[in-house]
């Protein structure tokens, strides 16, 4: 992990997620950006309801100075979105005064269908906490095995590229989508969902979206300007 981190830091400095789920590497990992001076772009992923010693890692990751992290939730005996909230209350409780000052909330996809909770939970996460949440949809379309024999590769990619188009227009701030062998389809994928999203806000709010690389500006320019115009031609109406 050392040599990923020496390269990753050399060619940007954009953050970084020391991303690994066994505690031992992971708290070995984060040690070693702390001895770089790294915190500040450092996401820890992450503290989990299945850590064997949570009071442990939270104080070690403190000590380290850790300020980012991934709090992934999910609760066995109610695995509905309320389960997962359940789980946050837990967690965030957990990391009282441990210096951590940004959180993603992960809500734990389990497999295809159940993407759904995560989605469904996602919102009542940033309804009730304010927090930015996103999930794995990767983990749903990577473990369902069977498309790739009954569809083949372009079946994967075709069911791949629709669950995270449905996954980032349905209360998404963020995704994991996997192996990065998978961003030729996801991303585009996700920018069109994206586009088509933002005209459904602007049919709502006549309001286009502020970001100029936001897809629907970016791929679709000559569409937002008649957009644009109509909202013109409604105000010189009025």
């Amino acid at each position: 992990m050392k040599a990923y981190i020496d390269f990753f830091v050399s060619v940007t400095d954009m953050p970084f997620a020391i991303d690994m789920w066994m505690l031992k590497p992971r708290l070995e990992a984060t040690r070693y950006g702390a001895e770089l001076g790294l915190m500040d772009r450092l996401l820890y992923n992450s503290i989990t309801p299945w850590s064997t010693d949570l009071k442990s890692e939270v104080a070690e990751i403190k000590e380290l100075g850790v300020k980012q992290v991934v709090m992934v939730v999910f609760d066995q005996d109610d695995q509905m979105p309320t389960g997962r909230i359940k789980s946050l209350k837990n967690l965030l409780e957990s990391i009282e005064g441990s210096g951590i000052e940004n959180i993603l909330v992960d809500t734990s996809v389990m497999n295809l269908p159940a993407t759904a909770m995560s989605l469904q939970a996602n919102y009542m996460v940033k309804e009730q906490f304010g927090l930015p949440a996103g999930c794995a949809s990767a983990n749903g379309t990577y473990m369902w095995k069977e498309p790739r024999e009954m569809w083949g590769k372009e079946g994967f990619i075709g069911l791949d590229a629709a669950t995270h188009a449905i996954s980032s227009i349905l209360w998404s701030d963020f995704l994991f989508y996997g192996p990065i062998s998978g961003a030729p389809w996801v991303f585009p994928a996700v920018a069109t969902a994206n586009a088509i999203l933002g005209t459904l806000v602007f049919n709502e709010t006549k309001e286009l979206p502020r970001n100029e690389a936001s897809p629907l500006k970016k791929l679709f320019p000559d569409f937002t300007d008649q957009l644009s115009k109509i909202v013109q031609n409604n105000r010189k109406e009025v």
